[in-house]
């Protein structure tokens, strides 16, 4: 997902990550973690805002994203980005590549989901619907053009890896 959007969610839900749980698993930080480990201890000891939170979370999980593609080239890597701009299209080639049967029950529930329901439909059994593609870009309206700015800047090194400049 996209930094600023998924930063732009936390912020929208006032969602706090516990860094200090991190903390708490030495191996983690020692491991998987390590470049990271003085960050998240900073942070678990000293609470930044929602966008500071945000970017780290972010960077964590994209770096380790990153060295799992590196690890295991068979696995199927998708963006969310690029499944919103098409969900029949981009779940039909995934149920291919799996050797899945791409039903129209499950075309529907995709759409349903994506799209929001049709007249007379009912949605999902989580209660998500949205559609797909306008919900893309709400990050633009829910953060602060400083704020843009400021995950652009901080998640550059990992961000790269995964979005274009002209995505931003």
């Amino acid at each position: 997902r996209h930094p600023a959007a998924f930063v732009a969610s936390l912020k929208v839900k006032q969602w706090e990550f516990p860094f200090e749980h991190l903390v708490e698993q030495p191996d983690l930080l020692r491991g998987p973690l390590a470049s990271f480990a003085d960050e998240i201890r900073a942070v678990a000891t000293s609470p930044r805002d929602l966008i500071d939170q945000g970017i780290l979370l972010w960077r964590i999980i994209h770096r380790t994203i990153a060295r799992y593609q590196h690890e295991y080239p068979d696995w199927i890597f998708l963006r969310l980005e690029d499944l919103a701009q098409d969900p029949l299209g981009g779940f039909s080639a995934l149920f291919d590549v799996l050797g899945l049967e791409f039903t129209s029950k499950v075309a529907k529930a995709i759409r349903v989901s994506s799209e929001g329901p049709r007249l007379g439909e009912s949605g999902p059994v989580q209660g998500i619907v949205r559609n797909s593609k306008a919900s893309l870009a709400t990050w633009r309206t829910r953060l602060l053009p400083e704020e843009i700015e400021r995950i652009h800047a901080g998640v550059h090194d990992e961000a790269t890896l995964f979005y274009a400049d002209d995505e931003w």
